[in-house]
């Protein structure tokens, strides 16, 4: 293969344009060119990072286009990665990977019908070096039999009112949006747990109609282990 053609489908994530100048860099891939159904959102990605326009047709018939990179809003990503991959490209979902549990089931039903051509969703904090020395401290019990453990998750002090934390047909705010990215850690660290214990509320004492924010406290239980998870999107994050 000379080269990996790619397509962008769906553009309006926060991400698109950063993830598409990522792609720009890799050796031996071509950006064929990017589609939305938002004529002006598709004019100003293009505008912004040079790509060419082209038709949703074309990003999934054209066969030097290999694989398909989805960054839409949560709502539209199940289908048009299915899509996509109906029509036999590799695809590349951005986070959360749809707007909830049916629309990320339909992206596993669509791969498990064609395992050699996956799909996968934009989580990459697994590839840091840091997390590879975590998991290799856990393997090698470097630390000693864990019993108990606690992770933390938390979005700034207001993203819980910017819209993309706030899409109607998402099933939560920040923890759905943001608090997957921890999650997913979790999972990769630990492995999946037998059962998962949760509490999600809304503070009607801090919050508006203007946002659908999430305090939560999840408790995963392991044969092994007891492991808690906590999320807010009340923080300053004074760190940064």
């Amino acid at each position: 293969m000379d080269a990996i053609g790619i397509a962008f489908v769906g553009i309006s994530h926060p991400h698109s344009s950063g993830r598409y100048r990522v792609f720009e860099q890799i050796p031996n891939v071509e950006i064929v060119g990017a589609w939305d159904a938002e004529a002006a959102t598709l004019a100003s990605f293009t505008k912004e990072v040079g790509a060419k326009p082209i038709s949703l047709d074309m990003a999934l018939a054209d066969t030097s286009i290999h694989g398909v990179v989805v960054h839409s809003g949560s709502v539209d990503m199940a289908r048009l990665g299915a899509l996509a991959h109906n029509a036999g490209k590799v695809v590349l979902v951005e986070k959360p990977g749809g707007a909830d549990l049916a629309d990320l089931r339909e992206l596993a039903e669509s791969e498990a019908k064609n395992p050699d051509q996956p799909i996968r969703v934009g989580y990459n904090f697994h590839y840091g070096e840091a997390f590879a020395k975590a998991k290799k401290m856990l393997v090698e019990n470097a630390i000693g039999r864990i019993s108990m453990a606690h992770v933390h998750g938390a979005s700034i002090t207001g993203e819980e009112l910017s819209q993309h934390l706030n899409n109607p047909a998402d099933m939560g705010g920040g923890l759905w949006v943001i608090g997957c990215h921890q999650i997913h850690l979790l999972i990769e660290l630990l492995g999946f747990p037998t059962g998962v214990r949760a509490t999600v509320v809304k503070l009607s004492a801090r919050s508006t109609e203007r946002s659908q924010e999430d305090i939560a406290a999840l408790t995963l239980v392991y044969p092994d282990k007891l492991v808690s998870f906590t999320f807010t999107v009340y923080d300053r994050m004074s760190f940064y």
